[in-house]
């Protein structure tokens, strides 16, 4: 249902997430990096395979000074959207 039930909610969203650092020499060169691997999202399920992928982004983050340096840094600023999808 969904205009018809005071209760509907949508079942998609998009979220989307902005974040802003200041400025470092770490990630200087951020924006002239070749990413050829996925950084995207991972749906296994809470158990050994999450905790699998979880281990390879954390060996993909090492591998990559400017995204460890990233990683590690706080925030100055950010910004959330949400929005219906459906």
């Amino acid at each position: 249902m969904t205009g018809d039930d005071e209760f509907w909610q949508p079942q998609r969203w998009n979220v989307e997430l902005e974040l802003f650092f200041a400025d470092a020499p770490a990630w200087a060169d951020l924006g002239d990096m070749a990413w050829t691997d996925s950084m995207g999202f991972d749906f296994d399920p809470i158990g050994p395979e999450r905790s699998a992928a979880l281990v390879q982004i954390a060996a993909f983050i090492e591998s990559l000074p400017q995204v460890s340096a990233m990683w590690g840094s706080i925030p100055v600023g950010g910004a959330l959207g949400l929005e219906r999808a459906d």
